[in-house]
Formats: structure tokens, C-alpha cells, sequence
């Protein structure tokens, strides 16, 4: 008979132990309770959540190492989930799910661990050259790591283009291939302030990997407004220092988070 979990305010954090099989399952529901109330209600960092949520389960009461050891796995499972498949998360996790999606979520994670090894491989970038159709240039499969749905590419693709972050509409695809490394020219950059503030907070929400600014600049896929200098990671860090410290906040800051919590939304309802 399924269960269904109440999201009213989350239970404090105790230091039970979480073991075996059935603690892994309690670990899950207690998870899915603090998420839901935390980020998808009050709207919070997602990443100073995983902190928090971590830490405060690290230490129990247990005396018996057997019991120990199983809490420590069970820790280091859902420290893996909320780190490395935050797609998951977001699948099972965003919404009033029965506790028998847990038994999914927790499949899925094992029989699709495989996939997530593209999380862990270090980045590379390209070798330099001085042409971008060089044929020896390196493609690294998801350089930055993100966890966005084709249907969260439209919504990224109508807010860019309202926002007039690039000199030319996107589409869908065309973003596709950014996030992949597949792109095979690279997009002329109207505001490099725009582009770095949206990508500031895909980061926040933890959509794509902490290193974004190399990224970008070893994958080699934006011009500036010239059209043929590269931009760099030295002019997207002044360029979102400059936004972040001005004290009011500009319009495009308004579209730029419209579009995050617009996905945050549809990853909410689906």
C-alpha cells in the first residue's frame, strides 16, 4: 500500500542511524521531506542545502561499527545522488511521490551508475589552434556536466533571446550542442554580463559543474562581439563580479532568474 510523504516543515535533523536496506529507504524520505521544504518551497541554494543536509548526518549514536558502516554507505550513497545525478533528484524528489519511488530511484541510480562517469572524468579542453575547424580538435562528451532536459533548452533559448544575449537568436539545438560540446561554431556573445550572470546561477542551482568559466574557455565556443577573439575566462570573471556588486538590480537580472525558476518549475510539475 502506498504511502504518500507530507511536506509540512521538516522534522530536525537526529542522529539516528540510518542502516541497511530499510535505513536507506528512511534516509530517502527524510531527504525527500527536508528537499522539497528547503528548495522547492522556500526556494533555496541548492548546494548550501546538500552541505547542510550532509553534514548534519555524518555524526550518530551508534555504538556498534556494523551498524556504523552500513550508515556511513547509506551517507555516501545519497551524498552521490545529490552530487553527481541531480536529474534524479529532480525526478523523484521535486514532487509528493509514494515512498515506492524510492525502490525506482534507487535502481535507477545503480543500473544507470555507468553513465555517470562522464561526472568524474576530468576536462581536458581542446588542444590551441588557430583554426576552429581544425579536424584534431577534442570533443569531451558533457563539458559542463549539466543536468538539463531538451524542454529546459527552450526555455534557456526564449529567455537568451529576449534577453538579447547573443548577436543571433538561439534554438533549442543550438544550445543542445553547447551543453554537449558538439558545437560547431562558435556563438557570438552580445553581453558577456548577461551570459555570465545566467550561467552564475545554472551554477547556484546546481545545473552544470563549478568550473563553468574554464569550460567555456577550453571549449572554445564563444566569440566576442568582434566575432573572432575568443572569450575567455578573464573577461567572464569581471563581467559577473560587475553584476553581482552592483546594488540594484538590472532588468536582465529579473529575465535571467525568470528563466531558472521557470525551470526549477517544469522539473517541479514533470
Amino acid at each position: 500500500m502506498k504511502r504518500e510523504v507530507f511536506f509540512g516543515t521538516p522534522p530536525e535533523c537526529n542522529a539516528r542511524p540510518y542502516c541497511g536496506k530499510d535505513g536507506l529507504m528512511r534516509f530517502l524520505e527524510h531527504l525527500h521531506h527536508h528537499y522539497y521544504y528547503e528548495v522547492i518551497v522556500k526556494n533555496h541554494s541548492y548546494d548550501l542545502f546538500v552541505e547542510q543536509f550532509l553534514s548534519s548526518h555524518k555524526h550518530l549514536d551508534a555504538t556498534d561499527a556494523t551498524c556504523k558502516n552500513e550508515h556511513a554507505r547509506n551517507l555516501n550513497s545519497i551524498s552521490f545522488l545529490l552530487k553527481r545525478r541531480r536529474d534524479l533528484v529532480g525526478k523523484y524528489l521535486s514532487t509528493s511521490n509514494s515512498l515506492d519511488d524510492y525502490d525506482n530511484l534507487w535502481t535507477e541510480l545503480k543500473t544507470e551508475a555507468h553513465e555517470t562517469e562522464v561526472y568524474k572524468r576530468p576536462f581536458f579542453g581542446q588542444p590551441s589552434m588557430d583554426d576552429r575547424n581544425d579536424v584534431t580538435a577534442l570533443i569531451v562528451s558533457n563539458p559542463f556536466e549539466y543536468h538539463l532536459s531538451n524542454d529546459a533548452f527552450v526555455i534557456i533559448a526564449e529567455g537568451f533571446n529576449a534577453a538579447k544575449v547573443f548577436m543571433r537568436p538561439v534554438n533549442p539545438c543550438t544550445l543542445a550542442q553547447l551543453f554537449d560540446g558538439t558545437l560547431q561554431q562558435p556563438l557570438v556573445v552580445q553581453n558577456t554580463r548577461r551570459l555570465s550572470y545566467f550561467f552564475h546561477l545554472l551554477r547556484q542551482e546546481n545545473y552544470i559543474c563549478r568550473n563553468w568559466q574554464k569550460v567555456i574557455e577550453d571549449t572554445r565556443m564563444f566569440y566576442k562581439r568582434d566575432g573572432i577573439t575568443l572569450l575567455t575566462a578573464k573577461d567572464i570573471s569581471p563581467a559577473l563580479y560587475s553584476v553581482t556588486c552592483d546594488k540594484e538590480k538590472a532588468p536582465f537580472q529579473n529575465v535571467m532568474e525568470g528563466i531558472v525558476k521557470r525551470i526549477k518549475k517544469y522539473y517541479l510539475f514533470n
